[in-house]
């Protein structure tokens, strides 16, 4: 079967609270006459610092996914989470401050770093939930490299 003319398009809008716009997402609907398919957000920008780290992530991104969602265009959601072994958040591409399992134990500062993280991104995928939104969830994405912290790992890290 020949399918012609069918496809989708997608934009990525930016990470939450830090620079997500739709000024280039206008500028193709502008170009094109056609809004793209797909927008996404990024909830957590580690490659920032903050005090405290919980501060880099945010989900303010959430009304504009709810809007696109209900003018029927699909919505993704995607992470680049801090380092949970850091104070301070970022080094999001450091893996040497890190003992991968301490990810995994709650009695762990780190552990415990990372429930915080993964409760703030849960209240934002509850938000879109309850607004019967549905999100393609990209958390951890590009795990087959070691570019970041999460990535190449021998444990496996379960979200929930």
């Amino acid at each position: 079967m020949e399918r012609k003319g069918k496809f989708l398009s997608g934009q990525f809008g930016g990470w939450s609270n830090v620079s997500f716009n739709l000024t280039q997402m206008n500028e193709i609907a502008n170009l094109t006459g056609h809004v793209p398919c797909l927008l996404g957000c990024n909830y957590a920008n580690g490659h920032q610092n903050a005090i405290p780290p919980q501060n880099l992530i945010n989900y303010a991104c959430n009304q504009y996914l709810k809007d696109h969602w209900n003018k029927h265009g699909l919505v993704t959601v995607e992470l680049h989470i801090p380092n949970p072994a850091s104070v301070n958040g970022g080094d999001i591409k450091n893996r040497a401050n890190l003992t991968f399992t301490d990810v995994l134990k709650p009695e762990t500062e780190t552990g415990q770093r990372w429930r915080s993280y993964i409760d703030i991104v849960a209240e934002g995928l509850d938000d879109l939930q309850q607004s019967n939104v549905t999100v393609l969830f990209r958390p951890l994405h590009e795990m087959n490299g070691a570019w970041f912290w999460w990535g190449q790992q021998v444990s496996f890290l379960i979200i929930s």
